[in-house]
């Protein structure tokens, strides 16, 4: 019973230890980050005049989406220590859904055009405003979209559609990509875990991404299903609970 103690003891001073590491981690990738996206925009907006040359103009679009993409990856990580501590906090406000998924295209424009694919929106018309916290609804748009573009091959197509049906708002991410097996997709819930296969190269992230999605949403009461196929593409569907909806 006191060797139970005392690793109990260990297991949560290690915890501690990781969460202060990564609240420190988090400050010092922010501070130039922040510099970063900061002159960014003001090169974007042309603040002091033309750039010079068209061609700045996009590469300073794609430094900008680069770099609110990182911010977005570094507080996957510190967020999946929120959740595990039980200290996450959700702040309630009115989401446009269509607006969401505009601005997640915009952030992953860049990936897109480098992986040579196209990002498809589908959006049905007067869809009704959710009730959620916004950075975590843009923080799940951002990991099913990233993952999607990171296993569709070349010329591939991501599909992103949003509807209301009964009530519920559903948001639904399709691919043509590798896909998985049944194994893997009970895998890849896991923190940490990627899918692989014999013909594919792990692929770079932090293994976080569906994880992350999958607490968030159940912190909103709400569901997310994982469907997918071997060389057929992955389908994900996350559905928020009729209580979220906002009827005007």
């Amino acid at each position: 019973e006191q060797a139970a103690m005392r690793a109990l003891t260990e297991a949560e001073r290690a915890n501690q230890s990781k969460s202060a590491f990564l609240a420190n981690m988090s400050h010092d990738l922010r501070t130039p980050l922040n510099a970063i996206i900061g002159f960014t925009q003001m090169m974007e907006t042309k603040v002091f005049g033309p750039l010079g040359n068209p061609r700045y103009e996009q590469y300073a679009k794609d430094i900008l989406n680069s770099g609110n993409l990182l911010v977005s990856l570094i507080n996957d990580i510190l967020d999946i220590s929120k959740i595990e501590a039980g200290k996450y906090e959700i702040n309630e406000e009115p989401i446009d859904i269509v607006d969401a998924i505009q601005d997640s295209i915009k952030m992953l424009s860049t990936n897109a055009r480098a992986a040579d694919l196209r990002v498809i929106p589908n959006v049905q018309d007067n869809i009704p405003r959710l009730s959620a916290d916004h950075r975590s609804v843009v923080q799940i748009l951002n990991n099913l979209l990233s993952n999607a573009i990171k296993f569709t091959p070349r010329k591939g197509e991501v599909r992103v559609s949003a509807d209301c049906i009964d009530n519920c708002i559903t948001i639904e991410v399709n691919d043509t990509g590798i896909g998985m097996s049944a194994a893997d997709v009970h895998r890849v819930l896991k923190p940490f875990e990627q899918v692989g296969s014999n013909t594919t190269q792990p692929h770079d992230g932090t293994g976080l991404g569906l994880h992350l999605c999958k607490q968030l949403i159940e912190l909103h009461d709400g569901e997310m299903e994982l469907k997918s196929e071997i060389a057929i593409g992955t389908s994900v569907t996350i559905k928020f609970p009729a209580v979220r909806t906002i009827r005007n």
